[in-house]
This record gives structure tokens, sequence and C-alpha cells, in this order.
């Protein structure tokens, strides 16, 4: 996890500065706002700085008591093959392999792309998170960018799953672009605020995750964060499919889910739906609305 300054007015949007947010999930203590002009989801009030770095320096954030992660060592073995997949299409944009991994919790993503033949250095700011990666990698991860070497450049920079818990989204994602190298690219990960759910059933949309994730994006709006940092979007896909279901089978469903052998495979059925489903025109036209997760790589403009 990482963490940045914050960087809006108050009362109005953190990307693009409009006023006026109309409520989208009242909560008890925050309620998330819809911009009219961006479309992002946007947590208010914004929790104080202090609250968050105790709560991301918590150590149970990672195992399931303290509001993050279930099992986040777990969660990482399984998506070993998600890694691989993400090492080979950063390899499609850039010639070099000298990776920035930050927000890289217990390293398993930074030892894989080493594993791949990068380069690797890697940025944590929970103690605790940074001290298991550092054992892991064998190797200093620092705790903010500005910690790295003055000299230190990457033709890649990820932060997996980082950008909707930071407080200045466009300073994070500006300070990120200053460790390019010329023709490198910077790679983010973040829920979909595009999926269905979001829009028609925010109280039952798992990313709406009060106080932890301050934003949700849609893919325009990531885009649109990734311009105003001044980066030129290359792409910007869809992850993490879940089959669409009636409302009665959902209900079912998260009855099941907390179940750990039952809520597995639902999971995998709802993948191999699908799966099915995909090879259907009319279902890939919708995809955004059945994807949870989105996925951008973008570039310094000018190429410096």
């Amino acid at each position: 996890m990482t963490q940045s300054e914050p960087g809006a007015r108050p009362g109005h949007c953190p990307l693009c500065g409009g006023g006026g947010g109309e409520t989208h999930l009242p909560l008890p203590e925050y309620r998330y706002r819809t911009c009219r002009s961006c479309r992002l989801y946007y947590l208010d009030p914004v929790p104080a700085p202090a609250s968050l770095v105790r709560l991301y320096a918590d150590p149970r954030y990672f195992c399931g008591a303290g509001g993050g992660y279930d099992d986040y060592d777990a969660d990482a073995e399984a998506a070993i093959p998600e890694y691989d997949r993400r090492l080979a299409y950063l390899a499609t944009h850039v010639t070099g392999r000298r990776l920035l991994d930050v927000g890289c919790a217990h390293g398993q993503f930074a030892l894989r792309a080493r594993q791949a033949g990068w380069q690797v250095d890697a940025i944590e700011t929970s103690p605790s998170a940074r001290r298991r990666a550092e054992r892991l990698l064998a190797s200093r991860v620092s705790a903010t960018v500005r910690g790295l070497p003055a000299k230190a450049r990457y033709d890649a920079v990820t932060a997996w799953e980082v950008v909707e818990h930071v407080t200045d989204p466009i300073g994070f994602v500006a300070s990120l672009a200053t460790r390019l190298r010329p023709g490198g690219v910077v790679a983010v990960s973040t829920p979909n605020g595009g999926h269905r759910d979001a829009r028609l059933h925010p109280d039952r949309f798992p990313e709406f995750q009060a106080p932890l994730h301050l934003f949700l994006f849609t893919a325009p709006s990531l885009a649109s964060l990734l311009a105003r940092a001044g980066l030129l979007p290359a792409s910007v896909q869809f992850t993490s499919p879940e089959a669409p279901m009636p409302e009665a089978l959902w209900h079912a469903v998260q009855r099941v889910r907390g179940i750990p052998l039952l809520g597995s495979a639902v999971g995998a059925v709802r993948r191999a739906v699908w799966l099915s489903a995909s090879a259907t025109r009319s279902f890939v036209q919708r995809r955004e609305s059945y994807c949870l997760g989105l996925e951008a790589v973008a570039r310094r403009t000018g190429g410096a």
C-alpha cells in the first residue's frame, strides 16, 4: 500500500474539480458521491491522512482482521497466472526490463517479475508488509518514491490496486511518471466503477469499501486520471469478469460465499459461465458491466 497527500478542494471532485456531486451511496460515517461531469465515484468526507496511515500500518490489514484482505498471501499465490499475464503484457509495451512496483505489499509480484528476468525495485508504505517484502526479495524496499535513489529510472512502473486508496490520485500518478525512462510506461489496476452493480445496486457492490476505497474509476475516468497526470493512455482494458445472474440466485450466492469451499466453487462456476457467455457478441458488447477490474498502461507524453 502507498499513500499521497490530499489534492482536492473540499466538496469538489478530486479528478476534474467539478462541484455538487450527487450522493450515490450513503453510509453511517461516509457517503460515496458521483461527479456529474466525469462520473468518478469518490468518498466524502475524505478520511484524515493520519487515520489512513494507521489503517494500512496495521499488520491485520493483510490477514483478515483489519478490513483489507482475508489472506493476502493466499490471494497472491492464486494470482501467479495473473502476474504472468501482466508481465507479458508489459513486455509488449517496453523494450527494457527495469521495473518499479509501487504498493508491493508482501512482494510476490515483484519476486515474480524478477524471476521473469526484470530488474526490480519496490515500494511499500506499510512497515510490516515492507519487512515481509524485504525478506522475500532479499533486498531493500523503499517506503516512498522519494526514498529511491535520485537518478533511478524505470521502463515500467506498476501500481496494482493502489490508485483507489490514495488521497491525491493525480499527484500520485504524476510522481510515478517522473521515474520513467524515455519510452517507459506506468501500469495501474483498480476496481471497475462501470460495473452494473456499482451503478444499479451500490449497496451490494463489493468495491464500495469505506474508508479503504476513496475512489472508484470507470474506464473513461481512469483514462482521464492518467491524462491529467501527464500521461497518454495506451490502453484501458476490463479484467476479472463475473457472469450476470438473476436476483434470487445472487442472494443465494452471498449466503454461501462465506463458506470456504462453497465460496471458492461459486467463484469458479461464475467464471466458467462468463467464459461461455463471452462467446456471444451481445454479451461482449456489455463487458464493462460485468467485469470487476480495470487495467491501464500509459506513456509519459512527449516520450520523455
